[in-house]
């Protein structure tokens, strides 16, 4: 219809004489023809292959947001044990049926965005979803993971009920990323012996060798390291549907026998 329309408007404008139709006018005539052609046949295929790149990205979205899938994926991966530290750095409620466990550095930008993820994750969905942090020593020799921990445990002293803001103290260690700010805006004063404290980061640094962490952040949900192709921002349209799953015994079951669990061995590595 285009190439018609062409040959119209060439005819009615005079370009285009029967009367004086030289054999070179018919070659550029048809030179025309053919280029407006092939360039409708390339335009047809390039609108093709968006709109099918669009539907397999839509379509992947789908997969990737189905909780079947995850569990599918999540009950294949490595094993760690979870399990609530005495005086567990926690943020969100104990009882919350899905329960993240995330190994973080305090001097890792990864971590500080995982934790931004989490923390909306949290804010979506009280009492469905809770966060367990557990601290690598840092690479000043352990001074500022040991402040933060020694923060935690004098703000659980003072406190006569519910847990601390651990996301408040985590936030304020990463605007700046500074023990002499962080002690300032944090002090413990003697609230926490050195021992305890040393105690209290012994377990968090014991816990991340034998989980085997070698990267962070690390996360784990109730007990299984999330599979590769999920950050904790991509939870966030799964978790109603695992919130009623780990609810239950019986959706628990269900999931699992979906596909079988396999547990692989902890590994025994120094961080």
């Amino acid at each position: 219809a285009l190439q018609a329309s062409i040959f119209g408007y060439l005819f009615y404008s005079g370009w285009i004489n029967p009367m004086a139709f030289a054999l070179q006018d018919a070659v550029m005539v048809l030179l025309l023809f053919g280029l407006v052609g092939l360039s409708l046949l390339l335009l047809k295929q390039t609108v093709q292959q968006k709109n099918r790149a669009v539907q397999n990205e839509m379509a992947a979205v789908r997969l990737k947001n189905s909780p079947e899938v995850f569990t599918s994926l999540l009950f294949r991966q490595r094993q760690a044990d979870t399990s609530p530290l005495e005086h567990d750095f926690l943020i969100g409620r104990p009882d919350t049926p899905v329960k993240l466990t995330m190994a973080v550095n305090l001097f890792c930008g990864p971590c500080k965005n995982e934790l931004e993820q989490a923390k909306e994750l949290l804010r979506i969905y009280p009492g469905q979803v809770s966060v367990s942090l557990r601290f690598l020593k840092s690479g000043d020799k352990g001074v500022s993971s040991g402040l933060l921990l020694k923060t935690w445990l004098g703000l659980l002293k003072q406190r006569n009920n519910g847990l601390p803001d651990g996301q408040r103290l985590v936030d304020t260690w990463y605007e700046d990323m500074n023990v002499e700010k962080f002690v300032d805006s944090h002090p413990v004063n003697g609230a926490v012996s050195d021992k305890e404290a040393e105690e209290y980061s012994r377990a968090h640094y014991s816990w991340i060798k034998q989980a085997g962490i070698t990267k962070t952040p690390t996360t784990f949900m109730n007990g299984y390291e999330l599979p590769a192709a999920y950050r904790v921002k991509d939870l966030a349209a799964l978790i109603p549907g695992l919130a009623d799953a780990f609810g239950s015994q019986n959706g628990l079951n269900t999931m699992k026998g979906i596909t079988g669990s396999v547990k692989i061995s902890e590994k025994r590595m120094n961080v």
